[in-house]
């Protein structure tokens, strides 16, 4: 006989008046014809037959094979975000049983070794693996819901007056799970937490962390105005070499260090342009 470890089965003589079966401590009776036997481990049970009248004696053996149960292990990420990407489970058996084992997952009814499972709340996934020999067992994992990123900060660079060049960048991440992707205006993630070459506008950046959970929030890039006024004030020439001179201060606006030019091609960083000529 071969049974699954935890499984019963009957024994069965004939031809006694009494019987006497051993060892009988995994038996349920020791004493009749045809007891159940629930061995832990592969066991030869002996039984002696009584005749009923001569008293003559017979004993015979027979051996109950106990086949052991899947030992599952079930590998895969067991947290997810609501919402976010899929977490992939996969059940194998670590006793090397010949034969193709079987598979089945509740809840989802699902009948592979590797299950992809998205839940939105916490959820116990149970995986029943038959082996080749039809031993069954169960194991359990839970899937628990990982904290999405919860809050982000940024430096922001406003854009020139000139050109377009602005920039966003990503300076640190508030909950979720590292690494971290990032996209601007839901376009591809990137790891990269800089956003370059920006117009003045309203930029959605979100941060995605590795479980799939994402968060988002919108970041305005402004324009830097232009200097707008400055204080000028100017001294003559005299009537020999050149000598006057222009002073520039008072600069409104802009965004300093500033540089100053008369001829709108060549610039310095000083604000007094002399000698000059009338």
């Amino acid at each position: 006989a071969s049974i699954c470890q935890g499984d019963k089965t009957q024994l069965a003589a004939t031809g006694g008046g009494t019987y006497l079966w051993t060892p009988g401590g995994s038996l349920n009776f020791d004493n009749i014809a045809n007891p159940l036997a629930n061995p832990s481990n592969t066991t030869t049970y002996k039984v002696t037959v009584t005749h009923p009248t001569t008293g003559c004696k017979l004993d015979t053996t027979v051996v109950v094979t106990v086949r052991p149960l899947p030992s599952i292990q079930v590998t895969g990420n067991a947290s997810v975000c609501p919402g976010g990407n899929p977490t992939s489970l996969t059940a194998s058996n670590n006793n090397v049983v010949p034969g193709t084992p079987s598979y089945l997952w509740t809840p989802g009814n699902m009948n592979t070794a590797t299950v992809s499972v998205s839940p939105t709340v916490q959820t116990d996934y149970t995986v029943k693996l038959t082996d080749g020999s039809g031993c069954s067992n169960t194991k359990v994992i839970t899937v628990v819901m990982s904290p999405p990123p919860s809050g982000m900060t940024t430096n922001v660079v406003n854009r020139s007056c000139l050109a377009a060049d602005g920039s966003i960048t990503v300076t640190s991440v508030s909950g979720g799970l590292a690494p971290y992707q990032y996209s601007k205006n839901g376009g591809s993630y990137q790891s990269g937490t800089a956003f370059t070459n920006l117009d003045s506008s309203t930029y959605n950046i979100t941060v995605k962390d590795s479980k799939g959970c994402t968060f988002s929030q919108d970041i305005p890039v402004s324009i830097t105005p232009a200097a707008s006024s400055a204080s000028i004030t100017t001294g003559a020439s005299g009537c020999g070499a050149p000598s006057g001179n222009i002073n520039i201060g008072g600069v409104i606006g802009g965004v300093s260090p500033y540089q100053y030019s008369i001829d709108n091609v060549t610039y310095q960083a000083g604000t007094t342009f002399s000698p000059l000529g009338s």
